[in-house]
């Protein structure tokens, strides 16, 4: 027989907070790592959160371990204050509540599905570029709802007595 085995992890930044600097084009990226080996099925960035005057000035991105590059938001909502969102590429919401505070899941700009099929393992990163100067804040949480498709192996058996078995795996 062949095991299939999809497991989901949430996995939190643990390098936070980190400060969006007021010069232009300041650039925050914060790190979660993840161990699992496997291929991405599904992903969700959720619970982004931090202070920012003029969100307008923000763009986010995430950045898988093999350098794949989805735009998540880039320069919402004019001059309003602060953030705490999430992208999910089945989320209902595609327009931004301004300013995005509730918490709520959004169409990203880019696909996360492009992460599909790549390897889990490794570095991801959560990219924010302050595209003005003037304005700054500060980055204070981000998460990774990631499911994978752990590697798959076959196992076969064949009976060498009545009392043994030999088994063979890939």
């Amino acid at each position: 027989f062949t095991t299939l085995s999809i497991v989901c992890d949430l996995l939190e930044a643990t390098d936070l907070p980190k400060s969006i600097f007021i010069d232009e084009n300041s650039i925050v990226i914060s790190e979660i790592e993840v161990n699992q080996v496997g291929l991405v099925q599904e992903i969700v960035v959720q619970n982004i959160a931090g202070s920012h005057s003029f969100i307008s000035d923000l763009k986010m991105e995430l950045i898988s371990p093999d350098n794949t590059r989805v735009l998540l938001m880039n320069q919402i909502c004019n001059d309003q204050d602060n953030f705490n969102l999430g992208f999910d590429d089945n989320a209902a919401e595609s327009v931004f509540d301004c300013p995005p505070v509730s918490g709520t899941l959004y169409q990203p700009v880019g696909s996360l599905s492009t992460l599909q099929g790549k390897v889990s393992q490794g570095i991801w990163q959560l990219v924010i570029t302050d595209l003005v100067n003037q304005d700054g804040g500060q980055l204070d949480n981000w998460e990774l709802q990631l499911c994978i498709k752990q590697p798959n192996f076959s196992l076969t058996g064949q009976a060498i007595s009545v009392d043994q078995v030999s088994l063979d795996w890939e």
